[in-house]
């Protein structure tokens, strides 16, 4: 490329043919370098037949800076049930197949049943039976979901009596049909806070390739008690 100024943009574009019975990706790399800043790579990752693509979000349903589970009960300290809410969006090629889906929380912990909605696609209530004390909450979510449509998921959990306040993770697995396995990628895919609230997130600002030997920023917390930082 040369001497690339300030504002300048480059576009790359490649072109390849899909042969054969190939898998469900192409994936391809490109490594920059450099002679002012280290190198690096990115990558693209593209579709090359249809398939459905699950995208999941999971977040408790408080804000965990005002609020936090309590440990030996089902709600928050505020009195509310807690909850671990998400959403299951198809974003692939072809409607989405999936089956079980699991909800990963420290052992000891016990999930209740699973509420969703996934609109067209049925909606209703789940048991997890005898896997709802396990740590890995089982739930067998039988739906397919069309392309760009989503399901809006509710687990209620019991944290364990005696939990020491701390970040704690969850996350999901989701058996999908198009793969004929388990998506593990969703593993530690949020934090629950118990015993104690968080800060507010810090704001920081620094300019890209800032040769500064600090980052400056700030953080309020307006709350009472005791918060995790």
């Amino acid at each position: 490329l040369g001497t690339v100024l300030s504002g300048d943009a480059f576009t790359f574009t490649t072109t390849f043919t899909v042969g054969g019975i190939g898998g469900v990706t192409n994936v391809q790399t490109a490594t920059f370098t450099s002679t002012e800043i280290p190198a690096f790579e990115t990558t693209a990752i593209n579709l090359v037949r249809p398939t459905g693509v699950a995208d999941l979000t999971l977040a408790p349903s408080w804000d965990p800076t005002t609020d936090f589970a309590v440990a030996g009960s089902g709600t928050t300290n505020l009195g509310a049930t807690a909850e671990l809410q998400g959403t299951l969006v198809n974003a692939g090629t072809d409607p989405l197949s999936t089956g079980d889906i699991v909800l990963v929380i420290p052992a000891g912990w016990t999930a209740g049943d699973l509420s969703y909605n996934c609109g067209g696609a049925g909606s209703g209530t789940l048991s997890c039976g005898a896997t709802c004390a396990s740590g890995e909450a089982t739930y067998n979510l039988a739906t397919t979901i069309p392309i760009g449509d989503s399901c809006s998921l509710s687990f209620p959990i019991t944290v364990e009596a005696g939990t020491p306040a701390g970040l704690y993770d969850a996350g999901i697995r989701l058996w999908a049909a198009d793969s004929g396995n388990y998506e593990t990628f969703y593993r530690g895919l949020t934090e629950v806070n118990v015993g104690q609230r968080r800060t507010v997130a810090p704001v920081l600002d620094c300019p890209v390739l800032s040769t500064a030997s600090s980052i400056t920023g700030a953080v309020a917390d307006t709350g009472s008690g005791t918060s995790t930082v």
